[in-house]
């Protein structure tokens, strides 16, 4: 988790909401939301998290929203 939120941090920016819990089995999962950043930003940060050791699953608003269409 901290190296996720290093990479926001980092872009000087703040999430406007933050949740965090441990799942069954173990597996942490959080979910927060970024105002303001464009999709171009949004994609670059997803790839970044994807790239991080354990991280399983990066889901943005805009790809779920994609989905429901």
């Amino acid at each position: 988790m901290s190296r996720c939120l290093d990479l926001i941090a980092k872009r000087d920016m703040v999430p406007s909401y933050w949740h965090a819990e441990v799942a069954a089995g173990g597996a942490l999962n959080f979910e927060f939301h970024l105002d303001g950043i464009d999709s171009q930003l949004e994609s670059y940060l997803a790839e970044c998290f994807r790239r991080i050791i354990n991280v399983e699953t990066v889901v943005t608003s805009r790809a779920a929203a994609q989905r429901q269409a």
